[in-house]
């Protein structure tokens, strides 16, 4: 547990005044000021050092609160397991896996030969030797090629998500001395072991728009597509079963697919039918044929079958039905003589497993009320049981191998959280009437003993864009606020899809208030059922829920004491209207396109940054990245000058830019978990522990 806080006096605080520069900017008639667009320019010394001075007061926050940030961490260190390892995956011929080490910050990989108990491990990537000398480092791991001579890695040492791959030849153990630089993370290998196929990125606005094929042993590449409409990105994959590799053209709502024999790379790709604006393709493929997964026809998804030959002919797709029509279908995996097909009903994960011969259908049982269950299939295409990642939010992620005879789970792996016990925690799923009737999910954690009669510190966090589900994930931080009397919950609000893809569209563009709306109900329900004291209300979001919990903060200031904001999407108008600033045109259709008018007014509703105004605001605690790629660091910049500037409360207003990382934030496991003890020091100064 954490110790007695620090008094610290917000009101006594002196920030940096940056500099104000009147700028104008004329949309529609409609004319906004930002003193604070000088801010852009990263060249600018004046943005360093203002960035700077600003991490000057952050430091000095915490600095007086280093007994709680310091007695937080260990606690997260001492929950987090020093040796850990990965339960290894059969590909081919070898076992793979990874571990991390004792008071090291990144994974190593590993491989043996599966058929031979006394075969030798060989170390395929040694992630803290490749880190040395680099303040931030990432991979993708290794990616092997067929005959497993050979593997490539992409490294990214500044954040920003531009990459390098290497070559590594594994019958010496060197790096060959080909290499790719300056492109995404996105690479496969063909059948001949030679070629692969790789994406590059625009460098300015940093949509993938261009696949290159690479012949590795002469380093020739070669431009085999590019996407021209700036609203589209693409991405090349290759499905378990690998006979053909996949080209596809995606927009937030629409995706092109293209096909390639994975056996054949100097071949054109195929286009599996031309574009459709709304309609989302993706195709897989079996021994049998191929397996398409479509929004057409059904906005919750559905499966058809067809042989490889009989792709453009309609009338052969045989289509797989559904058990419920409510049923949204995330995604599936093709193994040998079975489809295993993720789904949600009601908010809730569920597996179906689908025998292709006699097309019999049967679904896994799980017990707990809340929970989460993803895909953790990998390795052959003919296994005889198949890997699900299942968690909840107290209990750490499971490894579970299930048997696709008997449907039998069997726990491979319990994620180690020493100094922990499940059983001291308990967690709740409930439905909040939102304000026009519709029924939110909400998920929560608490100690086992908690009673809403006598409520305490409520985190409410919180997402709802892209259609992305923020489901009822295990985290460290949540059990260490739990531990401090704080009930952590999940607020699935629209925008979203964990209630299908309604939930999602009531949600994004014109209706994006709903989102807002869903988070402030869902706060006010919580407190009347005893979740959470009035007076010790928080709020958490990051990337564009940051855009969540600053547009909260702007419509009800006086409900939140407290906000997180991580790499917060706050200045959404200007951003968008800025089609060099990257992934801006290919997100007109989630938040709006401002050269269109009526679309320009319900962005200037949403947008956090417009709309400050002179209130008594909550304290916030900011992050932000300077090599942030998803969302430049001006924007958590000038948002936080701004609040101050028209703030009447004497809150605290924080604002902490990593200066060496991107949107991730701090690479290395031990100084994300430092960040996280940062974030519960502030959160126990404004509850007063």
């Amino acid at each position: 547990m954490s110790s007695k806080n620090k008094k610290f006096n917000a009101s006594a605080v002196v920030y940096p005044e940056p500099e104000m520069i009147p700028f104008e900017i004329a949309k529609h008639g409609d004319i906004r000021m930002d003193p604070y667009y000088w801010m852009k320019d990263r060249k600018n010394p004046k943005v360093v050092q203002y960035l700077n001075a600003e991490n000057k007061v952050t430091e000095s926050f915490l600095k007086s609160q280093k007994q709680v940030v310091d007695s937080v961490f260990e606690e997260l260190k001492k929950r987090t397991a020093e040796d850990d390892s990965t339960v290894p995956v059969k590909k081919r011929n070898y076992l793979y896996w990874s571990e991390v080490l004792k008071g090291k910050e990144h994974t190593v990989y590993y491989r043996k030969l599966a058929d031979s108990k006394k075969a030798k491990v060989e170390v395929l990537i040694n992630e803290n030797e490749l880190a040395k000398g680099h303040v931030y480092f990432a991979t993708t791991g290794p990616k092997i090629s067929p005959d497993e001579n050979i593997l490539s890695y992409a490294a990214d040492t500044q954040g920003r998500r531009f990459y390098t791959h290497y070559f590594k030849d594994l019958k010496t153990g060197k790096l060959l001395p080909q290499k790719i630089e300056n492109i995404t993370s996105n690479l496969v290998w063909a059948e001949d072991s030679e070629t692969v196929f790789y994406v590059r990125q625009d460098p300015d606005s940093l949509r993938a728009h261009q696949v290159f094929r690479y012949h590795v042993p002469t380093a020739k590449s070669e431009l085999i597509y590019e996407e021209k409409d700036t609203e589209y990105s693409v991405g090349v994959s290759k499905s378990l079963h690998g006979k053909y590799i996949y080209l596809s053209c995606y927009h937030l709502q629409t995706v092109e697919t293209r096909f390639l024999l994975a056996s054949k790379p100097q071949d054109s790709f195929q286009i599996f039918r031309p574009r459709k604006a709304g309609i989302k393709d993706d195709l897989t493929d079996s021994a049998e044929g191929f397996y398409l997964h479509t929004n057409e026809g059904d906005k919750n998804y559905q499966i058809f079958s067809f042989p490889f030959a009989d792709f453009k002919k309609k009338k052969a797709w045989k289509k797989i039905p559904k058990k419920n029509v409510n049923v949204y279908i995330q995604g599936l995996e093709a193994l040998k003589d079975h489809l295993v097909v993720f789904e949600t009903h009601l908010g809730l994960d569920q597996v179906q497993v689908i025998q292709t011969s006699t097309m019999k259908s049967r679904y896994l049982k799980f017990e707990d009320e809340s929970y989460v269950v993803e895909s953790g299939i990998s390795g052959d295409y003919d296994q005889s049981a198949f890997r699900i990642s299942y968690m909840s939010q107290r209990i750490p992620e499971r490894t579970i191998e299930v048997d696709l005879k008997t449907l039998d789970q069997k726990t491979l792996k319990e994620d180690p959280v020493p100094f922990f016990n499940s059983d001291h925690y308990k967690t709740a799923r409930i439905m909040v009437t939102a304000r026009d009737g519709k029924k939110v999910p909400v998920s929560l954690v608490m100690k086992k003993d908690y009673s809403t009669k006598k409520p305490g510190p409520l985190m409410v966090y919180g997402y709802g864009s892209y259609g992305y589900s923020m489901k009822p994930w295990f985290g460290l931080t949540a059990i260490s606020l739990v531990d401090r009397g704080f009930v952590y919950a999940i607020a699935h609000i629209r925008g979203g899809s964990e209630l299908g893809r309604d939930w999602y569209d009531q949600g994004r563009m014109k209706n994006k208030m709903n989102t807002f709306y869903d988070f402030i109900d869902v706060t006010e329900e919580l407190i009347k059922l005893g979740y959470g004291d009035q007076k010790n209300i928080f709020a958490q979001g990051g990337s564009a829920g940051g855009l969540l919990v600053g547009a909260v903060a702007n419509l009800r200031p006086n409900l939140y004491k407290g906000i997180i904001a991580e790499v917060p999407f706050v200045d959404v108008i200007t951003t968008m209207m800025d089609d060099t600033i990257p992934l801006t045109t290919f997100e007109y259709e989630e938040w709006g396109n401002p050269n269109i008018k009526a679309q320009y007014k319900w962005m200037k509703q949403d947008s956090p940054y417009d709309n400050i105004r002179e209130v008594n605001y909550p304290s916030f605690y900011i992050r932000s990245g300077f090599h942030d790629s998803q969302v430049q660091y001006w924007e958590p910049s000038k948002w936080a000058a701004k609040l101050r500037d028209f703030n009447k409360s004497k809150s605290l207003i924080l604002l902490h830019t990593n200066m060496e990382a991107g949107h991730g934030g701090a690479s290395g496991r031990y100084k994300r978990l430092k960040e996280s003890a940062e974030e519960v020091a502030f959160l126990m100064w404004l509850t007063g522990q």
